[in-house]
């Protein structure tokens, strides 16, 4: 009966023993990593597990915290905007000077007489209607406006009330970042009544179509606030002798349609209406706060 025998690394000659030493290691760490092996089931998975967890994540991010989207006031300039302002109104300061058509003297009294004055002034009410429409470079603005207005000075005595009705559209193009020329009219009607001192009082009824050339400059503050300014002139003696508007305006859209405008407005006209020979000349100014709605398409 044989008995095997194990063999011991130390009953080899010490060369032999290193080299089988050297190649077991060899063999082990080739078999721990190997470079031209493919990588395992296990691992593909693993990856494309962490790789669609990833596009997931970015997806998630994006519909979660979505890009700040252009301000409702940058957008398609190509395409038509509308601005109505159906509730606007305006708190004028008023007052004006006022000249009564001359007064024949009595016989050997040297000459006629013509009454004239300034009231003080007193603030009123006015109601404004508007609308504001934009395509490419090119925007239009229409008004309306009802003031019932009246100012008095009691030393000397001048009195001036007045219904006055205006309507205005002008139609501009940009030039120049925000700012635009206009051309238009502006429609003047007045019910008036002038007193000065014990004279007695003189009414008309004068309308006026007024040319106007204005320039509007606009500019956005931020993704809800812009801010406009605008100056227009007429009259020219075609209408009314001198016709002066100026306006200054932060429309703050609080909502994609809806928003509010605040400012301010300021209106001066002077105007000599003849009637029989006679000539009746006021010279009113108006200035002072705006409030309004504003829907926005």
């Amino acid at each position: 009966m044989k008995h095997h025998r194990s063999i011991s690394y130390s009953a080899l000659p010490p060369a032999l023993s290193l080299f089988l030493l050297i190649g077991m290691t060899q063999t082990s760490c080739s078999q721990a990593v190997d470079p031209t092996s493919e990588p395992s089931a296990v691992s593909i998975s693993e990856a494309a597990s962490v790789t669609d967890s990833s596009v997931v994540t970015t997806a998630e991010s994006q519909i979660g915290n979505p890009p700040n989207k252009q301000s409702d006031w940058n957008s398609d300039a190509h395409a038509w905007q509308f601005i109505v302002y159906p509730a606007y109104v305006w708190v004028p300061f008023f007052s004006s000077s006022v000249t009564l058509p001359g007064i024949p003297s009595p016989p050997g009294g040297g000459g006629s007489v013509i009454p004239s004055g300034t009231t003080s002034g007193s603030f009123d009410s006015a109601a404004f209607a508007g609308a504001q429409v934009y395509k490419d470079k090119w925007e239009g603005t229409a008004t309306f406006l009802y003031a019932g207005l009246s100012a008095t000075r009691t030393t000397p005595r001048v009195t001036l009330t007045m219904d006055f009705i205006y309507g205005q559209a002008m139609v501009g193009r940009y030039v120049y970042k925000g700012l635009a020329f206009e051309g238009g009219f502006r429609r003047l009607a007045m019910d008036l009544t002038a007193t000065v001192g014990t004279y007695p009082s003189v009414g008309r009824t004068p309308g006026y179509w007024d040319p106007l050339l204005g320039v509007t400059y606009r500019k956005q503050l931020s993704k809800k606030w812009r801010m406009t300014g605008h100056i227009d002139g007429g009259g020219f003696g075609v209408g009314s002798d001198i016709d002066i508007g100026a306006s200054a305006s932060a429309d703050w859209r609080f909502a994609k349609h809806f928003g509010m405008t605040m400012g301010g407005a300021y209106l001066h006209l002077e105007d000599s209406n003849t009637v029989l020979a006679k000539t009746l000349t006021i010279k009113p100014t108006m200035y002072g706060p705006t409030f309004g709605l504003g829907i926005y398409f």
